[in-house]
């Protein structure tokens, strides 16, 4: 799973089927933005908005993840 920091966010992206009768066609990718606090002795996560950014074929791979800024 690609990580990455985007304006002091933590941002997922990972990828999901998308079955056609039980068979793999597409795959979507997928991010979410999270924040992460501190909370005693544990780490707590608020998601801020989670969703759909591409669908692509099945053979897709992502191999890396880059956060760009200006």
């Amino acid at each position: 799973v690609p990580l990455a920091e985007y304006e002091g966010r933590l941002v997922v992206l990972y990828m999901t089927d998308e079955d056609e009768v039980h068979i793999p066609v597409n795959m979507s990718v997928r991010c979410m933005f999270v924040s992460l606090d501190r909370a005693g002795g544990k780490v707590c996560g608020t998601i801020h908005w989670s969703g759909i950014l591409a669908t692509v074929p099945f053979s897709f791979r992502l191999l890396h993840c880059l956060a760009v800024s200006d």
